[in-house]
């Protein structure tokens, strides 16, 4: 069936929320009662009024069971403010086109997640087709540690960067990371197979050697420069709940993310290589003498 979740978020300055109060919901409350809803077989409208923001996060919540999906729309416009920031959060399947969707033209953000699909090449096409400002993808979202560690990495001085490599798992944040690194390096990325888990390796090769982020196990990661380790990084692997945390903790479109979903290659989605077999020998080839780890 289909599951659609909308969130309606209402800023109320700093409202002080009681840890004790019983009609508190708090987000993983929230994340459960979705993942719940998810495996039902008709239309699930799930209403959630953000009463605060991520410090102090309290809920109202309607679910709604609608055997008739062309009555959400009616369903739901009552329940909003012309003044309300609306999100619209598809979990499993969504609209080809979220910007005229019923439920996507209430809302200023609209949310889906290329990787729960399996034909998720299909998937980034079609979010490509139909790019409008307001939309993401939870797979985008995934990469802000990422694209955090890099940034943090390229603080320190650096020779000029000549080429990139992505190792990881097929998944759609893999070409998204590809096209992000091609867009703001001006370098030609390869995206090669590996077996994960997910990213879980990125190589910037430079005139003067590699800079190389490692993440064998999905939590802790390696900066190598020269094949020494010089810094190891937290960088987990996060849960649905995080994902949306993050995307609620603003409101406003997410430019970077229109922007590399518009530089997006659709013929080069999938990785460059046949399998995950390579990995070890071209990396030891690319990080020659690099320390033993985990």
């Amino acid at each position: 069936g289909h599951a659609l979740g909308t969130g309606v978020a209402r800023g109320l300055g700093r409202r002080r929320v009681d840890p004790d109060d019983p009609d508190r919901v708090d987000l993983p409350v929230l994340s459960r009662l979705l993942g719940a809803l998810v495996d039902g077989v008709v239309t699930v409208l799930v209403v959630a009024l953000y009463l605060g923001w991520w410090r102090n996060i309290a809920h109202d919540i309607a679910a709604m069971l609608l055997k008739n999906p062309r009555h959400v729309p009616r369903v739901v416009l009552p329940l909003l403010l012309s003044d309300t920031p609306v999100v619209a959060w598809w979990p499993a399947g969504h609209p080809a086109d979220l910007a005229t969707d019923p439920i996507g033209r209430l809302a200023s953000r609209r949310i889906v997640d290329t990787t729960s699909t399996d034909a998720f090449v299909s998937a980034l096409i079609e979010r490509k087709a139909h790019l409008a400002t307001g939309d993401t993808d939870l797979s985008w979202t995934r990469l802000t540690p990422w694209r955090a560690a890099l940034a943090a990495t390229l603080d320190q001085p650096y020779e000029p960067i000549t080429e990139a490599v992505v190792y990881s798992e097929a998944i759609p944040a893999a070409p998204l990371m590809r096209t992000w690194l091609e867009w703001r390096l001006g370098v030609p990325v390869t995206y090669l197979d590996s077996e994960g888990p997910a990213i879980n390796q990125i190589i910037l090769r430079t005139t003067g050697g590699a800079i190389t982020i490692t993440r064998p196990t999905g939590h802790m990661a390696t900066v190598e420069r020269n094949g020494i380790a010089v810094k190891e990084l937290f960088l987990p692997r996060r849960s649905v709940k995080d994902l949306i945390s993050e995307e609620l903790s603003r409101l406003d479109p997410d430019d970077t993310y229109e922007e590399t979903m518009s530089r997006l290659d659709i013929t080069r989605l999938e990785p460059d290589n046949d399998g995950a077999a390579d990995q070890d020998d071209t990396a030891g080839e690319q990080t020659e003498n690099t320390t033993e780890g985990p």
